[in-house]
């Protein structure tokens, strides 16, 4: 019982993460209009696009030539770039700005 309910919640938590945090980075943009909110904003809007893009889109192709998966020829690169990579680099970027703006401003 207690699993499932772990696991409900971590789902939740994994579908609404990129809204909150999309929320958090516009009121930090209202509040101060400095670079660091500027780039967290963009990679909160990034996430979010990720996670409308799963909800929109069912599935996206890809085709492994290496190392990594490549978008399928048939495939549009922007959206399979949304729906696979957005939402990492969209967390990477609101992380980095958030941390940069709390050694900036604890220094």
């Amino acid at each position: 019982m207690i699993w499932q309910i772990l696991g409900t919640a971590n789902d939740a938590a994994l579908w609404f993460m990129p809204f909150v945090l999309f929320a958090s980075a516009v009121v930090w943009f209202i509040r101060e209009r400095s670079f660091a909110s500027q780039f967290a904003l963009f990679g909160a809007s990034l996430a979010c696009a990720a996670r409308i893009c799963h909800i929109l889109v069912p599935s996206v192709t890809s085709v492994s030539l290496g190392n990594y998966p490549e978008p399928a020829s048939e495939q549009n690169a922007l959206v399979w770039f949304i729906y696979i990579q957005a939402l990492n680099i969209g967390l990477l970027i609101f992380v980095l700005s958030v941390g940069s703006q709390y050694v900036r401003k604890n220094t």
